[in-house]
Parts: structure tokens; sequence; C-alpha cells
């Protein structure tokens, strides 16, 4: 056999050759820890809490099990990359919960405040509170109270969304304990018959709370926090002004800049939440 006829057969073995030890070589999973630590391994179940793998270059070594709350993301050897999202943030849980509530303040009422409270879910975690004060609209109003006011507020979920560990399901998308800052407006004319004062401040503070969804139906939501205020406070009858008169407005109590927050809100619930199609939850 002439040394041409032989090359040819030889390049192609040796082709064949390199392609096996390149695929051998990159045919490989990658798990990178959110410490940007990389681990090469073969992995070999997924499970809801874990990953078992063994390690690449040991393929019939040790299995070893690792935290998905210690992933960031997964690159298969097929080329398909998945991120890690926690769990009781994935949104497929709560598709047919409501994402939205309409609320009313019962504390308020009988201070002669109606407070109305819209809230909007951004996500499992957090969501978007404003609150319009109409003063004067309730019960016991002998000051003559009258004027309005607006709040708004971002809740930001405490502790574990999950009602227990051995639980199958995260709690309601808008249920939990929160911590929520506020930022205020209010303005309140008092006109009795014998004296009108004009109260008109800003405040700022931070409101503890939790709230609970029954049914899918109701939100009840009880709160307490603390608030600075200041602005103006016109005493007509007396002449008196200044910064930081006594209030008792609604959902606020105070003097001196300082005043104390409360409130149960009652409420429904309504829009159904939608998982961002381009996310993907745990399998």
């Amino acid at each position: 056999m002439k040394p041409k006829s032989l090359l040819k057969p030889i390049l192609v073995i040796f082709t064949i050759a390199i392609t096996v030890c390149f695929m051998d070589v990159s045919a490989q999973d990658v798990i990178i820890l959110k410490t940007g630590k990389k681990v090469e391994a073969k992995i070999i179940e997924i499970n809801d809490v874990e990953v078992k793998y063994r390690e690449y270059n040991d393929p019939d070594g040790i299995i070893f099990t690792m935290s998905r709350g210690k992933i960031r993301e997964i690159r298969y050897e097929t080329g398909r990359r998945e991120k890690e999202v926690p769990e009781e943030m994935d949104e497929a849980y709560y598709v047919d919960d409501g994402k939205q509530a309409i609320k009313l303040n019962f504390f308020a009422l009988a201070g002669a405040t109606t407070i109305l409270l819209y809230e909007y879910g951004l996500n499992p975690g957090s969501s978007l509170e404003a609150a319009l004060k109409i003063n004067g609209l309730g019960f016991n109003n002998d000051e003559g109270k009258s004027g309005f006011g607006i709040d708004i507020g971002y809740k930001v979920k405490m502790g574990s969304l999950f009602r227990k560990r051995d639980s199958y399901r995260p709690k309601h998308f808008l249920a939990g304990g929160y911590f929520k800052p506020v930022l205020g407006f209010n303005h309140v004319n008092f006109d009795d018959g014998y004296s009108y004062n004009k109260y008109t401040y800003v405040h700022f503070g931070f409101d503890f709370g939790v709230q609970w969804i029954l049914r899918n139906a109701v939100a009840l939501d009880l709160f307490l926090g603390w608030h600075y205020y200041g602005g103006s406070f016109d005493d007509k009858y007396s002449g008196d002004t200044g910064s930081g008169g006594d209030i008792s407005d609604g959902n606020l109590f105070g003097a001196s800049n300082s005043a104390v927050s409360l409130g149960m809100n009652i409420g429904g619930v309504f829009g159904k939440s939608r998982p961002d199609k381009k996310k993907k939850g745990r399998r």
C-alpha cells in the first residue's frame, strides 16, 4: 500500500480520537456556588432541597450532597443553564393567589377618620401600599374635624414565607409578618364652633405588622409603629403656632414630633398573580 493511501485513514482516526477526547473533557456538569467557586461534577439527582453528585474526575466514587441554598447556578453538560431561585420566592406557588387588596382601617373610624388602603404585591417578599385619609368621616367627630391625608409605604416580608419547614407551599402571596417604611402627608382642620385649628404636617416612620389572608378572599392586617412628624400647627383661638403639636389622626397619635402608629385593616383580596414565564422554579 502506498504511503498516500495510508494517510487518509490515519487522519480520520486521529480526528475521531481528538473529537472523543474533547467531548469527554467538555461533557461535565458545573455547579457554581454563591461564593463564586465552581465544582466540576456529574449530577446524579436533584430534589427540592439538595443536589447529589459525584466528582467529575471520580465518576464511580463517593456520592456527595449539597444544599441548593448554596448554589447560584448549574451548568449542565448539554449546555443548558439553570439559575437557582429560592423556593419560597418561586411565583409558581402563587398563581391562584390574589396579589392586590383594598382595606379599611377600623381603628381609625372611632377617631372620626376613614383610611382606605390599596396594596399591590410586587413579588412574594414585598409589596407597595398606599393609603387615603379622609379626616372627619367617621364616629365621634366632636371637634369638627375635616381634611385629607396620603401615606405611601413599602412592605418587606420578615422571616420565612413558609408556614413551617415541612409545609408543601408558602403562605399566601400577601400574607406574613412585615416591616414597612412609611412616608405621609396630612392636613386637618378643627372647627367645633368655639375654636379653629389647622394642622398641616408630614411624617416618616416604620410600621411592624402581620397580615393574614383568609380563603384567598379576606385580608386582616394588624400593625404598630413609630413615626417622626413636623409641620405647621396653628391654633386660631389661642394664637399659638408651632411645628410639633399634639396629633390624634386616625392611625397616628403623638406629641412633640414623636408619634405611635397603630391600626387594624380589614378588606378584600383580588387579582391573581401571574408568574414570569422567563423565570424557572425548582424542579
